[in-house]
Formats: structure tokens, sequence, C-alpha cells
């Protein structure tokens, strides 16, 4: 049985028994000192026939420590491929089975306070409602009447309000404590957490000059499941999330002056000394949590300025996903904000040709200026990084300025698409009236059509698919992994031939000749070579520039715990509330944590860990489980490496029989229609956690449901995995060669795969479809 962490080459599993070519193996490897012996071995692994035996002899010859060393290479920075821009909030709180998804935002809650201002939770999900209007909420600097709630903005409800005697309007924050993810001592512990790390108050006593919405006082009442933070009006300002829906892309002289208030303002809070509670003294502040939803667009005497707010000192400290009280660095605010003057350029677009939008790449950027573009790159640390905001801010007042362009320069693919957003956005709130409608008919008339929504409806099927190169193409795809059990399918669902049969039928002219390789490196080097004609591969980084992708379905990786009715309400799924954090993930997978009680209190379950060793595993396992910069710790959990099958038993096997807690890695697609095991909602960074498995009514799957009686009704989510929503989502693409040479079998092939034919094909083998 072997042992993985995570930064082997992938490789076909297959069990065989070879107790010679074993020995000799054995014998030669363990000849050479660590470093050296895993590059004789990772030269080994290259023969396909070799590959069997040294799996068998790899934990006794490639201990984790020796892995360690091993180069890798270097993953995309996962911080820098956080969907940006213009996104609906998402599901907070999923315990609560909110009936339209958002337990923070919800109408029906709000109804049932309306109907009975008695009211604390909704009648449906049992979720704390808003505050009923006109409660008086006593603080220490005055009384506070709460007005209208004005919406949610990451994990707090915002409120109108008023400081009484005065009738000074105010900003009340209200922040919840449900008991479904915080016990009595929990939230106590929560609230006092809240109450010390409030305040953003100069230590010498003078008032604060930066653009920051400093609270001006944090109340935890006793026997409330409610935190609050009363701030200036201000506070219900739009934030530039919000602001990117309702005007164009930000030019390059917008995101310029942005970045100017924005580090000033960063600049005196990482230098001034503060107090933060009562004999409690700090030099230096770190936002920690600055996105576009944290910085707010202020209207001031004509000007807009640009505002801090929602602090991670006090955010974390009522978010539930939020375990231990991080530590941000002054370094993460200065990538956190070249992220937001990144997002501000493309307007918040997401994706363009289905690959989404990240800084690394030249092609991803708009037009801009090269100097301002230099030095956002820098914020990102993708070049030579600042060591402090001061430095930042000074070398941004000393930018050369931008010269003037031609209006007449051809637009870029990003510039045309975030264009296209804002209008769309513009045109809908002006369909609210008559000539709102009649501007939005008259522009959809003469717009230019988004280049991937295309009017013409997908082609039906195989044989509709016109000019489509004849002769025979050898292709490639990885040895033993899903585009192989697509190979192996046999009909079903109303199609009358295996998948190549039908192609064969359908396409006479046309002779595929299926070669494996066994990893994505090597199905990319034959294209390359010109061994074979494309390549049907997962992508998880930047394609070499004579390589071209087309995306023709999706998959990801499942992160998996045991689904029993023996002892159900003691099993992972309902314990965890069916969600953990990538960050979780990680430190499970890396050694950094070892036991379930780091994870959730009280849960004293021992710790398996489990992974599907296929290349796409592997390849993804390095990609989003194991950083470059991440050190394997020792532990007494190492990953043991099983097929899909044996794993799924392994790990039932493990909680019914000897009680023990076991979590797995496996492609989404490798547990369709199963239920012995339950796929965890995953969240990433400071995003709520995502389930990309719907049920038959489009519903996230949660602890509660019987996969068992509903087994085979639910299927992955094509726009959450599209979209990257889900942390550990990946396209499978078409890969070929950029040559206008050779004949065009690698996207008339990506052609084919998107028919309507073709996506059922992809759908027997529970990958998701192209939306």
């Amino acid at each position: 049985m072997a042992v993985y962490d995570g930064k082997a080459l992938g490789i076909r599993w297959i069990v065989l028994n070879h107790s010679l070519t074993q020995y000799v193996l054995r014998r030669y490897l363990l000849r050479y000192p660590g470093p050296l012996r895993v590059a004789r071995y990772r030269r080994l692994a290259q023969w396909p026939w070799l590959q069997p035996v040294l799996e068998q002899i790899k934990p006794e010859v490639l201990p984790p420590e020796l892995l360690e060393e091993v180069p890798i290479l270097e993953p995309v920075d996962s911080g820098l491929l956080s969907p940006p821009g213009v996104v609906p909030w998402p599901i907070h709180y999923p315990q609560y089975r909110c009936e339209v998804g958002a337990p923070l935002n919800c109408a029906l809650a709000q109804r049932a306070v309306e109907a009975d201002p008695r009211a604390t939770v909704c009648p449906r999900c049992g979720f704390m409602t808003t505050l009923p209007l006109g409660r008086v909420v006593q603080g220490e600097q005055g009384h506070y009447r709460v007005g209208p709630c004005v919406g949610q903005r990451g994990i707090g409800r915002s409120y109108q309000a008023t400081l009484l005697g005065a009738e000074t309007p105010m900003t009340l924050r209200e922040y919840l404590l449900p008991e479904r993810y915080f016990n009595p001592r929990d939230q106590q512990q929560r609230r006092d957490m809240f109450l010390n790390q409030v305040g953003v108050n100069l230590a010498d006593g003078r008032s604060q000059d930066l653009r920051v919405i400093a609270p001006i006082e944090a109340l935890a009442p006793l026997g409330e499941t409610r935190a609050y933070l009363i701030l200036p009006v201000e506070d219900q300002a739009m934030d530039l999330n919000h602001l990117l829906t309702v005007r164009p892309p930000f030019t390059g002289a917008e995101v310029h002056r942005v970045l100017r208030q924005v580090l000033q303002t960063l600049t005196g809070l990482h230098q001034q000394r503060y107090a933060l509670s009562p004999g409690r003294l700090q030099t230096g502040i770190v936002h920690g949590n600055i996105q576009l939803s944290s910085l707010l667009w202020v209207e001031q005497g004509g000007e807009e300025f640009v505002y801090l707010t929602d602090f991670a000192l006090w955010e974390d400290a009522i978010d539930p996903l939020v375990i231990e009280a991080p530590h941000p660095t002054p370094q993460e605010d200065l990538r956190a904000l070249g992220q937001v003057a990144f997002q501000l350029l493309t307007g918040g677009l997401n994706e363009v040709n289905g690959q989404r939008l990240n800084p690394k790449r030249e092609a991803h950027w708009p037009a801009v200026h090269p100097p301002l573009k230099s030095f956002i790159r820098q914020l990102l640390g993708i070049e030579a990084p600042f060591p402090q905001a001061q430095a930042a801010y000074q070398a941004l007042l000393h930018l050369p300025p931008e010269p003037v362009v031609s209006q007449l320069a051809p637009p870029s693919v990003v510039d045309r698409r975030r264009r296209s957003r804002w209008k769309t956005a513009l045109v809908t709130l002006l369909g609210l009236g008559g000539v709102g409608l009649a501007g939005y008919l008259l522009w959809q008339g003469l717009r230019p059509k988004p280049l991937e929504a295309q009017a013409t409806p997908p082609t039906c099927c195989f044989e509709a698919v016109g000019s489509v190169p004849e002769g025979n193409f050898v292709y490639t795809a990885l040895a033993g992994d899903v585009w192989e059990t697509l190979l192996q399918w046999q009909p079903q669902d109303g199609l009358t031939l295996p998948w190549a049969e039908q192609l064969a039928q359908d396409q006479p002219g046309l002779n595929l000749i299926y070669r494996p390789t066994p990893s994505i490196a090597a199905a990319l080097e034959v294209v390359q070579t010109r061994q074979a004609a494309f390549a049907v591969v997962p992508i998880f980084e930047p394609l070499p520039p004579d390589l071209a992708a087309q995306p023709i379905a999706y998959d990801g990786l499942a992160v998996v715990v045991a689904f029993s009715y023996q002892g159900r309400s003691q099993g992972l799924p309902d314990q965890l509330g069916g969600t953990l954090t990538l960050i979780q993930v990680q430190d499970l997978y890396q050694g950094k944590t070892q036991f379930w009680g780091q994870i959730q209190s009280g849960l004293n379950l021992p710790l398996a860990l489990y992974v599907n060793p296929s290349p796409t595993t592997l390849a993804a396992l390095d990609q989003f489980i194991f950083p470059e910069d991440a050190p394997n710790t020792p532990s007494s959990a190492a990953p043991v490496g099983l097929p899909p099958l044996p794993m799924l038993r392994r790990m039932i096997n493990d909680f019914e029989t000897a009680g023990v807690g076991s979590l797995g890695i496996t492609p989404l697609s490798s547990i369709g229609g199963q239920c012995s095991v339950y796929p965890l909602a995953l969240g990433s960074s400071r995003r709520q956690a995502v389930q990309p498995l719907r049920n038959a009514s489009g519903q996230p799957i949660h602890p509660d449901v019987d996969l068992c009686r509903t087994k085979g009704v639910y299927t992955l989510d094509p726009r959450i995995l599209s979209q990257s929503d889900y942390p550990l989502a990946y396209p499978l693409a078409v890969v070929y060669r950029r040559d206008n040479r050779l004949p065009p079998i690698g996207p008339k092939f990506a052609e084919l795969m998107l028919t309507e034919e073709g996506q059922t094909y992809l759908r027997q083998v529970h990958l998701s479809p192209v939306p």
C-alpha cells in the first residue's frame, strides 16, 4: 500500500507482484543518498512497465521526509486567482437550510419580524431574523434606535440607526452567533474577542485623520446571540464591488487615485501606535481584509474618497470559519490592494475565453500605462515587492505621467468584455422605466456579441459537425483517468452505441488512435513534438505559448468523509456541518493539523487520510493542496494512496468498525452516483464554503440529505465549476498546437465534444458540461 504526500509525479495505478524486479530496484535505489535517490526514482518512473513496481516499493525507498527536497513546478498563486469583482454574496451559515439560500439576506426572515416584532428566528429554517424596526440598542455612549436593514456585507448585516437625544444618523452593524455554530462557551469567547479587538484609536488620544471607518463602540450584550458595532453613517456608502455593477471599469488614472488614497491610509495604519483595548498598545494595525467589498466609495464636498472598513480584527472574531485568529502582515495588505487594482481595471470580470483572469498572465491585462502596470505587479509580488506601504506610496507618487493615447486604438479582449459587462448592468437599471426599455431593445440589436455567448444554438450531434479532417490522427489522454472511463463506458440513457463507435459511425472519414501518457507534462510534450495531434487533459497552469486549449467539460477534487447511517449523528458530515475551508484541508494533508479536535472542538475521532493516486489527482494536489513553500510536517496520519472504490470501502469501514474519521481526496467524477462518502462544501480565503453537488431541484446537498435514497439524482453544478466558485475546480480541455499548417483536428475534436451529443456522453462519466 503506497503512501503519498502529493509531490509525486502522476503515475498509473496497476497492482503487480514482481518480487525479483522489486528486489533489484530496491537494492539499486537504496545505494543512493536522499536527493539523488529521488532523482533516480523519477528517471526510472518514466518507463511505464516499471511504474507499478516502483509504486510498491515507494514507501520504503522514498519516505516522506525525502520528498520535501523534490523541486516542483511553481504553482499558480491561489490568492491571485480568487474570483474577482462583481459576484453575489456567498451563502453563509449553510447548516440553516434557507429556502432562498441566503440566511443573512433572506426576505422570509425579514417578513417574519415585520409580522411579529417579537420573532427572533425564521419560521422556515430557524435562522436569526433581522432586528425589528424601532428596537433600541443600549450602548455606553448612548441609546440607538434601529432603522431599516440596508443589506448584508461580508459576515454581518447593516442597519440605519439614530443616536437618541442628538438624533444623529449612525450605522449599526449586526453580527450573529447562531447556536448551530457556537455553543455557549464559544459564544462567550467570541464576544470577549470581539470586544477586545474592536477599535482603531490612536494611543496618544489624537483623533484619527485617516480615511478609515472607525467603530464608535462595540456591544455584545450578555444573554444575546448577537453583537453590534456602532459606526458613522458613511459606513452605508456603496462599496467598490457594487460600484462596478453601475459604471464602467476604472481607467488607469482612476486606479492611480484609488491606490494613492489607500496607500496613504495604509502607511498611517501600519506605522502609528494604537490602543486596541484598555492597557493594550500596539504599533501598527494591519487591515487584513482588503477587498472590493471592504473599500467604500464616499462622496464628500463633490469629491470621491475611498474609505477602509470591515477590518479583520473584528470580522474574524465572529466568522465561524475562522477557528484561530489569523495574524495578517503588512505585505498581505499590499498584495490584496494589488488584486483590487487589477479587478478595478478589468471591471470585476471573472474570466475571458474560459480562462480565469490571472495578473501573472500578460494576455489577461487590459490596456494600461506600463509603469502603473509594473507598480501593480509589484504590489502583487509578481515583480520585486515593496517592503512597506510607505515605500509603495512614494514609488506611486514618482510614477511617470500617463501619455494621451489615441481613442482609435483597437480594444483588447478584456477591454471589450468589461465594457459589455457594465453596459449590461446599466441597461438593466434603465429598464425599470420606459426609456430604459427602449434603450435596452436598441442596444440588444446593435451591440457586438460576447465572445463566449454565441447566438446560434449548440450543434445537436456528431454528424452535424462539418469540415472535420479525414485520416488517421493519434491523440493522448492520461492513463487510468476519466477519459479512459469514457472509452470503457457502455451505452445507457438512450444512447445506442459506445462513444468511440458512435463517433466512428457519424464521422466515418475520421480515425482516432488513442495512446495514453502517464502525466500532464508528458501529454503536452507529445503534442508539442507532433507525436500526437491533440491531448485531452485537465488544465491547472498556463500553457506554453505554442499550445492552445478549449475546455470541453469541468471537474474538481472532492474532499470526502464517510457517510454512514451507523452513528450518523456522530459522523463527520454532521459534526463538520458539511464544510471545511481549503486552508483546513491543506493543513490536514501537510501535517500541520493532526487531530480532528484541532478542526472542531469536541471531535475526538482518530484521523486517517487517503488520496486517489491518479495523474489528475496528484497534479491537482500539487496545485491546490501543496503550495511550493509549504513544508511537510511529519504526521501520524500520512495520506494513503488508493484507487476510488477501494478508498471508499476503506473509509466507510474505518468509521463503522474502528471509529476512525477518514478524509479522502479524489476527483468529483470518480464518486458520481455513490452514497458511501459525503463530499464536503469548501471555502477559500474569505469566501464562504461552496457545495458543487446539486439535487434534482437544483439546491445544494447537505448532511441531512439521504444520499442513498437519492443516489444518481444529484449532479455537479456547471456554473459553480466553470466560474471557479468551487476552489478545487478545473477544466478538462482539448490541447493542440497553434500551427495553421496542421489539419485543425484539435479544434474540430473540441467542437465535436461540445455538441449536445458530446456533452451527453461526458455526463455519463460524471463530468460537468460546459454551461
